[in-house]
């Protein structure tokens, strides 16, 4: 089992006869080291890794954006510029 982002909340309903029939194992992770965010860092800045934009919003436009977010109709980052 694996999930990616908590930010609609840390509350879960789950079927555990579900999770031990299937002999599932769940994994917590966090964010990582600030090496580790280093690292990427440096990547990104290599062009080695590249981060996922699916839409750019002025800053004027937040509320669309945060509409967009909440209607999770997107794929990647949602940004807004100033």
């Amino acid at each position: 089992l694996i999930t990616c982002g908590a930010t609609t909340g840390g509350d879960v309903k789950l079927n555990l006869r579900y999770v031990f029939s299937r002999q599932l194992t769940i994994k917590g992770s966090y964010m990582g080291t600030r090496a580790e965010l280093v690292k990427a860092a440096e990547m990104m800045g290599q062009g080695r890794l590249i981060s996922v934009i699916d839409r750019t919003f002025p800053l004027q436009q937040a509320r669309a954006a945060q509409e967009l977010m909440e209607s999770r109709k997107f794929f990647g980052k949602i940004v807004l510029t100033v």
